[in-house]
């Protein structure tokens, strides 16, 4: 029955196309539209999301996660190029879940603004490869079902989905997840716009806008536009000009140079977009020589003059001059084109309306935000913002570690990790990708090119060193996203190769059972992932920012090293509130002029001597006596501190503030002795004469303190740290109930390194305990530093040491065997064994672990010293004198070795002389060492 409301009702004689189009706004499926593939999308999309729900982050994440929470809430502005668009959809979310919906936490909220849009483009990741499937399988019949492609399309959207970087990507907050959903729906809709006749202009209009727009969340945008262009061009030759843009972004060395080429070839198209083709041909040589000239002036004043107004006059100015061409130097065309229909304008124009979103950066910067990173606030700054100066990339000729370890290391180890078993990524992707090259060669160059772009030549551009901060997998992860596309296509080529040729009962039992199995391959990186995936119950980097923060004293100032212990403390202080008395000064930011009179002016204000003038003339030097350099963040953070100690500050900032730095700071600038440890944070006091130095009970012995033991050892503040750790410190997602690691979350090795930081301030207290000769305090707090980091052998290995320090040779005894079963290689192992029996003089016993260490280490000094006493005690001379003589021949000039050589022979010569037993030889075993 027929709506009366509708166009076909109130006219029937609306031709068929227009009620084709009113039907598809009103959402009824036109004739032979496959509408199962559409329920199909949907549910994919659904279970994907589902299970990115159940997964999802419950709160703050380390890296960018806490500054993206951060600045969404608060409308601030991240680091460059500062993703405006990410922002808002941000401030959207966390309006819509946690404010209206009240279905979610702020942090959980911008957690969904990666699972959602991650859900969409599994969706249109499905909707494409069905789409080439049905071109594959299908003869390019659109509107019925094709087993086979919905196969591919369902197992395609569920490995690009689940790759392993893509699911970490799409369940924390990070801009990966939107800006691949806009890159995924921009390639589904360039296949929707080449199988469409006559080709359907409209798309490539927005086409054009998703991806100016999606430069607001990543710049990545552009490396899906080197596919799309090159596609588009395949199927209509007339878009030379927009395919040119590509290899110009080809070729440009930085953004600054294809955004400068790109503004000087529209200005030329546009041109020949409006003015009639007969005019055109008229008076091209003009136009032509118009546009070189202005092209040559502009590329000019833009290499080789200074940041000037007649720099940016001349690189802006010659083009839009050489555009009012037909207007000045020659008879302006009698009929202009309509230019609202012209592609070329239309494309610009959309292009120019999404890029637009950027001016979100200056109007949000000058109203000071508490998160405003390079404060794009001019336009000096907001062009630097969007080049991302503050990051100038690496040239690719001047590689910064070797080919083999940037393919292999940095990029062929990610691929490997993405879908378990490894074996899924061979044995169904290469024969996808050659069935889709055989096949279907158009749309295998849209797939190609995104993968190509998005794997092995952003390999050559991004140009990674060996020693990164962190793991770059999240770089590639587009590139795993689309080579998914293959292997659906290789198991629906499987499923295919199974049901050809059958017919009736066979037919459906056999696609059935290739259907059954093709889900199961699909969602077994789901199985197999789902344990270090799950985020469930991880409130780590919450903790551990709630931690730092909360020990501090009132109005303290707090130095912090990166990303991890900052932003973090930045989501606490700008969604919760929490400690917003606190000054965070990030060390890397410190090197930046603006972030340094942010420092200064903004409350909360830090003491500081620097005019604005002067913080901009800072640069690097070296000191010609210690060669050392000192960075811009050294010589500011020591005006920092002088202006605040020495109460000569240039602003009205309180000079009383106590000063703090994180433990993960690596370079203390050499302040360490007037750093004092508590917890996850040294104290600055500039009295370094506080610390009690137990090197002094080292060379006086011990002594009684009349007043009570000292409260700061070695530079750790017993009392305070003890009390942090134990009372204040929160530990979700780390420890249990009983105190013990928690089972049931997962950590991965960026988690486990943070909280490493909780066992090294228990491991100094157990040190300075056993300074103080309290070795009873020093096992409590090195058990506790051992089980708080398992993994970390440097800690773990060391309770054995203690344990025999402190006599306890039962527990020690234990401790060694249990570290056998898992380290049965470790010298350490074998040496405590040894020194337990040698405790209990079982010199037998002793005798077989040291023997066990020879074998592992036959060069250990140690190993050796109890080798020669224990075969000393036992009387085996000749063993005994073997084993020096070994020791000798690896390191003959060792003299106390030979000493004790010489007087175990004249014990032996004298031995043989008398009748009664002489006495032993002097020195004693140790001194072999």
């Amino acid at each position: 029955m027929t709506p009366v409301d509708s166009p076909s009702a109130a006219s029937p004689e609306l031709d068929s196309a227009a009620r084709d189009g009113w039907n598809r706004l009103a959402g009824a499926p036109r004739a032979g539209t496959d509408v199962g593939n559409r329920v199909i999308a949907v549910l994919v999309g659904l279970f994907t999301f589902a299970i990115y729900w159940m997964t999802l982050s419950p709160d703050v994440s380390f890296w960018d996660s806490g500054e993206f929470i951060a600045t969404s809430h608060s409308l601030g502005i991240p680091h460059p190029p500062g993703t405006p668009l990410y922002v808002l959809l941000g401030r959207v979310f966390s309006i819509v879940f946690a404010g209206v919906l009240h279905v979610a936490s702020v942090a959980q909220a911008v957690n969904l603004l990666s699972a959602v849009p991650a859900a969409i483009a599994a969706i249109f990741l499905y909707l494409a490869v069905v789409r080439v499937g049905k071109k594959l399988w299908n003869e390019g019949d659109q509107s019925t079902f094709c087993l086979p492609a919905v196969v591919a399309g369902v197992t395609a959207a569920l490995f690009a989905s689940f790759a392993n970087t893509n699911w970490i990507n799409s369940i924390e907050s990070e801009v990966y997840s939107v800006s691949g959903m806009w890159a995924m729906v921009s390639a589904w809709l360039a296949l929707v716009w080449a199988d469409s006749e006559p080709k359907d202009e409209r798309l490539l209009v927005l086409i054009a806008y998703l991806l100016s727009l999606n430069i607001g969340v990543h710049l990545a945008t552009y490396l899906a536009a080197l596919a799309i262009l090159p596609f588009v061009f395949l199927h209509e030759r007339r878009l030379a000009i927009p395919v040119s843009f590509v290899v110009v972004l080809a070729m440009a060395k930085d953004l600054q140079f294809f955004l400068l080429v790109v503004a000087l070839l529209v200005p030329a198209t546009l041109q020949l977009a409006l003015v009639p083709a007969d005019y055109e041909r008229r008076h091209r040589a003009t136009l032509l020589g118009a546009h070189t000239i202005a092209t040559l002036v502009a590329l000019w004043a833009a290499t080789e003059l200074d940041p000037s107004p007649l720099k940016w006059g001349l690189a802006f100015g010659a083009p839009l001059l050489s555009f009012a061409v037909p207007w000045i130097a020659l008879p302006p065309p009698k009929k202009l084109e309509n230019p609202f229909l012209d592609l070329g304008f239309l494309l610009t124009l959309v292009t120019v309306v999404g890029f637009s979103c950027h001016l979100y950066l200056p109007i949000r910067s000058a109203l000071n935000p508490a998160i405003n990173e390079a404060q794009p606030d001019t336009w000096q700054r907001f062009w630097e913002v969007i080049l991302r100066q503050q990051y100038k990339p690496n040239s690719v000729l001047d590689r910064q570690a070797t080919w083999l370890y940037q393919f292999d290391h940095m990029f062929w180890r990610y691929f490997r990790e993405q879908w378990h078993p490894e074996f899924l990524w061979w044995a169904l992707g290469i024969p996808g990708l050659l069935v889709h090259l055989k096949r279907e060669k158009k749309s295998f160059v849209l797939f190609g090119l995104l993968f190509l772009w998005t794997s092995f030549a952003l390999v050559v551009k991004m140009n990674f060193t060996d020693h990164e901060v962190r793991e770059r997998d999240y770089f590639f992860s587009p590139g795993f996203f689309y080579y998914g596309v293959w292997m659906g296509i290789g198991l629906g080529w499987a499923c295919w190769l199974v049901v050809r040729g059958l017919a009736g009962a066979s037919r459906f039992a056999l696609g059935g059972a290739a259907v059954a199995m093709s889900l199961l391959l699909a969602l077994w990186p789901v199985r197999a992932g789902w344990d270090s995936h799950d985020r469930t119950g991880n409130w780590i980097a919450h903790d551990y920012a709630y931690n730092m923060l909360s020990a501090l004293d009132p109005n303290a100032i707090i130095f912090t090293n990166g990303d991890n212990d900052t932003f973090p403390l930045w989501y606490l202080q700008e969604v919760h509130g929490f400690r917003k008395d606190v000054r965070v000064i990030n060390l890397s930011l410190l090197n930046t002029p603006w972030y340094g009179e942010q420092l200064r002016d903004e409350d909360p204000k830090v003491p500081m001597r620097y005019t604005t003038e002067q913080l901009y003339g800072l640069r690097p030097f070296q000191d010609p006596k210690t060669r050392r350099i000192y960075w811009v963040k050294d010589i500011v953070t020591n005006d920092i501190l002088n202006a605040r100690f020495q109460g000569d500050a240039t602003n009205d900032s309180n000079t009383d503030r106590p000063v703090y730095f994180a433990v993960t700071v690596d370079d203390l600038m050499g302040f360490d002795p007037y750093l004092n440890l508590e917890g996850l944070v040294f104290k600055f006091d500039p009295d370094s004469s506080k610390s009690f130095d137990t090197m002094k009970l080292a060379e006086t012995g011990p002594r009684d303190f009349p007043d009570g033991e000292p409260e700061i050892v070695d530079n750790v503040n017993l009392p305070v740290t003890r009390r942090n750790l134990e009372e204040l410190y929160h530990y979700r997602g780390l420890l249990g109930a009983d105190g013990q690691l928690d089972p049931t979350v997962h950590r991965d090795d960026n988690d486990q390194k943070l909280t490493t930081n909780y066992a090294a301030a228990w491991a100094k207290m157990a040190l300075a305990y056993r300074g103080l000769g309290d070795m009873d305090q020093a096992v409590y707090c090195y058990r506790r530093a051992s089980e708080l980091a398992p993994q970390y052998d440097v800690i773990a290995s060391g309770l054995g040491g203690f344990l025999l320090e402190a006599g306890k040779f039962d527990e020690a005894r234990v401790f060694y065997e249990k570290r056998r079963q898992t380290h049965p290689d470790d010298i350490r192992v074998y040496l405590g064994l040894g020194y337990v029996a040698r405790e209990s003089d079982d010199w037998e016993g002793a005798l077989r672990y040291f023997l066990e260490g020879l074998r592992i280490d036959p060069r250990n000094p140690d190993v050796m010293a109890g080798l020669f006493q224990a075969y000393s005690e036992l009387d085996r001379w000749d063993e005994a004198e073997n084993v020096l003589i070994t020791w000798l021949k690896h390191f003959p000039d060792d003299k106390s070795a030979r000493d004790m050589l010489q007087n175990v022979r004249n014990y032996r010569a004298e031995l043989a002389n008398r009748a009664g037993p002489p006495a032993a030889p002097q020195g004693g075993g140790d001194e072999s060492k």
